[in-house]
C-alpha cells in the first residue's frame, strides 16, 4: 500500500501474472470452471493487474500500483500514480456497472484532503465487462476489460 495517512493499512493484495497456470495448479480444466468458481472475480482481477502491468512495463515504464483499504474496509483495487496524481481503478466483472461499484473513489478524496501531503484525485476508471465505455461519474469511466 502508499502511505497516503496513517489510516491505510499495510496489508499486501496478491495478484498471479500467469492466471493460466494458477487455473491448471488448481486442476480446474476451462475457463468455464473459472466463472462457475467463487473465485472468478479473483481471477479476473489478476488477469487484469497482469495485463496492466504488462503494458506499462512494455512501454518502458516501471509499473507502480498500490492497493488502497481503510479501517472501515472502503477499498480500491488499484491506485496508479501519475506524478501527484493517484488514479483510482476499481476491477469488477460485470457487464452492468453502477455509479455505486465506485463509491470507495469519493472516500479517496477526503483522505488527500486530510492528509496534506499534495496528492490528488485523477480521471479513475472501472474496468469491467462492457462492450463500450460510459461515463459514471463526470471524473470515472468504465473501461471495457477487452480494450486493456
Amino acid at each position: 500500500s502508499i502511505n497516503l495517512t496513517s489510516r491505510i493499512r499495510k496489508a499486501p493484495k496478491l495478484h498471479v501474472m500467469d492466471t493460466g497456470l494458477c487455473a491448471y495448479l488448481l486442476g480446474w480444466p476451462n475457463g468455464e470452471t473459472i466463472e462457475k468458481s467463487t473465485m472468478c472475480g479473483a481471477f479476473f482481477e489478476s488477469w487484469v493487474f497482469a495485463e496492466l502491468y504488462k503494458s506499462f512495463s512494455y512501454a518502458g515504464l516501471s509499473p507502480q500500483f498500490y492497493y488502497y483499504r481503510d479501517n472501515k474496509k472502503n477499498e480500491i483495487d488499484l491506485l496508479i500514480p501519475e506524478g501527484l496524481t493517484l488514479h483510482p481503478i476499481e476491477i469488477k466483472m460485470t457487464a452492468s456497472p453502477k455509479s455505486d461499484d465506485i463509491k470507495a473513489f469519493r472516500v479517496l478524496d477526503k483522505v488527500l484532503d486530510k492528509g496534506g501531503i499534495g496528492y490528488h484525485v485523477g480521471v479513475g476508471a472501472l474496468i469491467c465487462m462492457v462492450r463500450e465505455p460510459v461515463t459514471l461519474q463526470p471524473n470515472a469511466f468504465t473501461v471495457p476489460a477487452w480494450s486493456i
